[in-house]
């Protein structure tokens, strides 16, 4: 690419969010769940493990014994599309090449 050229550019799954884990699901009995939540298919809950540390889920499907809730993260197993423009190029400092990454202005270790 050119500085100024714009380029689409694709992230394919495994490269980005991860792909859709078929494993990442869990069916809850209905009546686990708080009159307030609305049970509709896309409602994101927060919910804790049995360590009680947060996780986040999306309602997959709603039945009338018990909700499927999906642990993948939302943009898993999707392609993530960009359009990129090249503004400057410069060259790496020593920092960042002894440590594998750019150092912005706030960058700290």
């Amino acid at each position: 690419m050119v500085i100024g050229d714009n380029k689409k550019v694709a992230v394919a799954p495994a490269d980005g969010y991860g792909e859709l884990d078929k494993e990442a699901y869990a069916d809850v009995p209905r009546a686990e769940f708080p009159d307030n939540i609305p049970l509709e298919k896309g409602i994101e809950i927060q919910v804790r493990d049995q360590s009680g540390h947060p996780m986040y889920a999306r309602i997959d499907t709603v039945g009338n014994e018990s909700i499927k809730l999906d642990f993948n993260h939302p943009l898993a197993g999707k392609t993530l599309n960009f359009d990129v423009t090249i503004m400057a190029l410069r060259n790496a400092t020593a920092d960042e090449l002894s440590h594998g990454h750019v150092h912005g202005e706030r960058h700290a270790h």
